[in-house]
């Protein structure tokens, strides 16, 4: 922590910093907890940006989508709206603004943006060349072993914007996931969400259940159901999409989104331009060393290296 402290609490603006150096959080503290406006970097790139109660963030908010490596002023989208006991209740998707632009709401008001680190937030007008998406009025997390989402048809709009699915390059491989635009180095193509379940449940049922299946942590294991594989019943999210290859082009990483949580997103490892299939190595899945709050350079100081 670097902070002041005051009666032995936290008091005022200050920052959170992990072993590695990585910044958490940068905002303002009462009485030891996490209270006014801040900003929280997430795990695998991406900021929530809002005003915290109580450690808990609440109202108006965003959350920015991460960025691709060595363009650090594409911004990538975010998601604009309100939350309700730490989580997205609605939002819409806003694309087309520069870092440190703000986003403003329907109506021409404006929201409240971090501007800098000493946890100083400014009101300022919307981002007139931001394309938008509205997004449902209400997205549910999937936290459950049997819930996977709570709108499995509602396609998330960073995704939508990004790729698409169709009949696979590779002979017998059924379906795959390709750019619709050029993708860079580093870039979040899709998410990987689904059915949260125990890893001895996942090793010890019939090993043809298991094609969209992937490690969350050392607890859980992702799943998207055999039955829930086609898009006619999920379309939510992607990534299970993408097919194996040796010479993959993309790979699993843990990422944050505010729609599914701590989940597995699917990571460019080079630049593709759109209409190429992108695949991975399904025996592959790491941090690729990408700090919370991704590969910004603006947004904090950590080493933007990627391997």
């Amino acid at each position: 922590l670097e902070a002041r402290f005051e009666y032995g609490a936290l008091q005022g603006p200050g920052r959170e910093i992990d072993e590695q150096d990585n910044v958490l959080f940068i905002g303002q503290y009462l009485d030891g907890q996490r209270h006014g406006p801040g900003k929280q970097f997430c795990d695998g790139g991406g900021v929530l940006l809002g005003s915290w109660c109580e450690n808990i963030l609440e109202g108006e908010a965003c959350f920015m989508f991460p960025g691709a490596e060595g363009r650090f002023c594409r911004f990538q989208g975010a998601l604009v709206g309100e939350w309700q006991d730490g989580e997205m209740s609605r939002a819409y998707y806003v694309e087309g603004c520069s870092p440190g632009t703000s986003l403003g709401d329907d109506d021409g008001g404006a929201l409240g943006i971090l501007q800098d680190e000493g946890g100083a937030s400014a009101r300022v007008a919307a981002c007139p060349a931001a394309t938008r998406a509205r997004a449902p009025s209400s997205w549910t997390k999937a936290r459950t072993a049997r819930s996977i989402s709570a709108r499995m048809l509602t396609a998330d709009p960073y995704e939508q914007r990004r790729v698409t699915v169709a009949p696979s390059t590779m002979p017998g491989a059924g379906e795959g996931l390709f750019a619709k635009i050029p993708l860079y180095k580093g870039e979040v193509a899709a998410y990987y969400n689904g059915v949260r379940l125990p890893h001895d449940e996942v090793d010890n049922r019939d090993w043809s259940l298991n094609d969209n299946t992937i490690a969350l942590n050392e607890d859980e294991v992702i799943d998207v159901p055999v039955n829930m594989a086609g898009l006619d019943v999920y379309c939510a999210s992607l990534g299970h999409k993408a097919n194996h290859s040796s010479e993959h082009n993309a790979m699993y990483t843990p990422v944050f989104h505010p729609r599914f949580g701590d989940i597995k997103c699917v990571r460019m490892l080079v630049d593709v331009q759109a209409g190429e299939e992108i695949t991975v190595d399904l025996g592959t899945t790491e941090h690729m060393g990408i700090p919370r709050g991704g590969i910004h350079s603006w947004m904090c100081t950590n080493d933007k290296s990627m391997t």
